[in-house]
């Protein structure tokens, strides 16, 4: 006998590899623009890369605010 489960699917989000390598993330519609769950996902990825790494959570952070490269782009 299955368990009953105490908990609401409010979407899907998955991680697919296409034929060329390159890895894709695909969201159902449920999801597509709620910027406060893909937050939430963001933040789940860094806290398992964080424990995968064995390092602090505030680490991961300055490694991945110091390899970010933001140029300014002008616009015609």
């Amino acid at each position: 006998m299955l368990k009953e489960a105490n908990y609401e699917v409010l979407g899907e989000i998955r991680v697919i590899q296409e034929k060329t390598g390159d890895p894709k993330l695909e969201i159902s519609n449920e999801i597509l623009e709620d910027e406060p769950m893909h937050i939430t996902i963001l933040a789940m990825q860094i806290e398992e890369v964080a424990h995968r790494l064995n390092m602090p959570i505030e680490t991961v952070l300055k490694f991945i605010k110091n390899n970010i490269e933001v140029d300014p782009m002008e616009f015609e």
